[in-house]
């Protein structure tokens, strides 16, 4: 168990997700075709595990986080990682890695005035 996410263990709907979390990664490699990493050790109410210039984010539902992939869809990458891959009925994400810039990111950048 990542020492992050044990405080899920305290609330049922956490360990129902964390019972769940194995599938949901396997569901996604596969609906996304993801090469996937070791997961990053930080997150706290997420899994998030790297996949070449991508991340697959796994978020545990909640308030807080519910309008997340819409914001990050309307900020396009300016001032936030890229949101490269969601389908709004699940709480799973596919985000650009932070640091990670693609060429026309790169090009975008230069051409703003």
């Amino acid at each position: 168990m990542h020492p992050g996410l044990e405080w899920l263990q305290r609330l049922p709907e956490g360990r129902a997700w964390l019972e769940r979390l194995p599938r949901l990664l396997a569901e996604c490699r596969e609906r996304w075709s993801l090469d996937l990493e070791e997961p990053f050790e930080y997150a706290n109410a997420s899994r998030a595990v790297p996949a070449g210039d991508a991340v697959l984010k796994i978020q545990f539902p909640d308030r807080e986080s519910e309008q997340e992939a819409e914001a990050l869809r309307v900020w396009d990458g300016d001032g936030a990682v890229r949101l490269l891959a969601y389908d709004g009925e699940r709480p799973e994400a596919v985000v650009g890695r932070a640091g990670v810039r693609s060429r026309s990111d790169r090009s975008r950048r230069r051409a703003r005035p």
